[in-house]
């Protein structure tokens, strides 16, 4: 688990804050920010936060069932994600986008077409 400034791991509900923020500026800045490498960046951190929280993780990105979430079905990212996997000009973006939105359904990515598996 990640470390806090005084070397100690942070805690569970830190960790889930955190990823909950992660999906909040994604949504709002990072995802739709000029430059591909910030893109690219926020989705590979939120695929990677999978690892760090995955109880958390599930919950938000999940969108319900018996992974997790409120059976609503939302899940946040999950749109601009497949659209910057389907049609963003930067290749780096596209990946990172694609392997985020493999995560969501536990997969490793995309389909062949760099739509929704």
């Amino acid at each position: 688990a990640a470390a806090s400034s005084g070397g100690e791991p942070y805690a569970r509900p830190e960790r889930a804050a955190s990823l909950l923020h992660l999906a909040y500026l994604i949504e709002t800045r990072l995802g739709h920010d000029n430059s591909p490498a910030v893109r690219a960046a926020a989705f590979r951190a939120a695929a990677d936060a999978r690892d760090a929280a995955p109880r958390a993780w599930r919950s938000l990105f999940g969108g319900g069932g018996k992974d997790g979430g409120d059976g609503s079905g939302e899940r946040p990212c999950a749109g601009l994600a497949w659209c910057v996997a389907a049609g963003d000009p930067a290749a780096e973006a596209r990946g990172e986008a694609a392997r985020f939105v493999g995560l969501l359904d536990g997969g490793g990515g995309c389909g062949e077409d760099g739509g929704p598996p």
